[in-house]
């Protein structure tokens, strides 16, 4: 039973890291890019549409740029090259029409600032080049660029520290559930022997009446006038007074 408890608490912590791994690796990387996407421009090359970015001959191009072709066919990573030479880290495909694919490369570096660009790429035997040129301003990381760049580093603290919140909820409610009650247990007279009283206008009178009355029994009270001795009940009068 402690074996299949252990087991249960286990499989709930890696669930959970899991979850919490998966779910902020893919929030960040679905919404934080860490480059810039480049305006496009349409270029005819052989009778075939082909949309690019940057635009040719365009400048101020920011240095976290990516490179982006559309075209009938996909161009493979080793078709394309940049000079000055800059190696590609990696390529993200989609479709981007019934027939067409949208190939987004992204550099392994930043692009040095001021400097003009060529990138030439073959697609369907069609060799294809243009230039641009980048910023001659810094760049300036921001919020969204380190979020992309560590977000293995940042997805597996987090789903490490939520793990860590919940086993620690997790073993402290086991331990409030196994370890003994403090709480006194009250010290209540027994009601089946009889409390000797005082007198009182020729009255016996128990003498815990008032806490038993006030504390235990609220709704009951004894009534020394027919049980002297404490032997009996009776519905409490909210207008009876001691000594009356």
């Amino acid at each position: 039973m402690n074996l299949s408890k252990k087991l249960h608490a286990a499989l709930i912590l890696a669930g959970v890291f899991v979850f919490t791994f998966l779910t902020v690796f893919l929030v960040i990387f679905l919404t934080q890019p860490a480059h810039s996407t480049p305006d496009s421009y349409v270029l005819e090359g052989d009778g075939m549409a082909i949309t690019i970015g940057p635009k040719p001959n365009s400048t101020d191009i920011p240095l976290d740029t990516t490179i982006t072709i559309d075209a009938l066919a996909s161009a493979a990573l080793n078709d394309l090259h940049l000079t000055p030479e800059v190696p590609i880290a990696r390529v993200t495909s989609e479709v981007s029409g019934p027939l067409s694919y949208k190939q987004t490369f992204y550099p392994a570096q930043l692009l040095k600032p001021a400097t003009s660009y060529t990138v030439s790429v073959t697609i369907v035997n069609v060799p294809v080049s243009w230039s641009f040129t980048t910023t001659s301003e810094l760049y300036h990381p921001t919020i969204s660029f380190y979020l992309a760049t560590y977000v293995l580093w940042i997805a597996f603290s987090t789903a490490t520290a939520t793990t860590l919140l919940v086993g620690l909820a997790i073993w402290y409610r086991k331990k409030r559930v196994n370890e003994p009650s403090s709480l006194p247990t009250p010290n209540r007279p027994s009601l089946q022997k009889p409390i000797e009283g005082i007198v009182k206008n020729n009255t016996t009178v128990p003498q815990a009446i008032t806490p038993l009355c006030e504390v235990f029994l609220s709704d009951y009270c004894i009534n020394p006038v027919s049980y002297p001795k404490f032997t009996s009940w009776e519905k409490r009068k909210p207008t009876k007074q001691w000594g009356q």
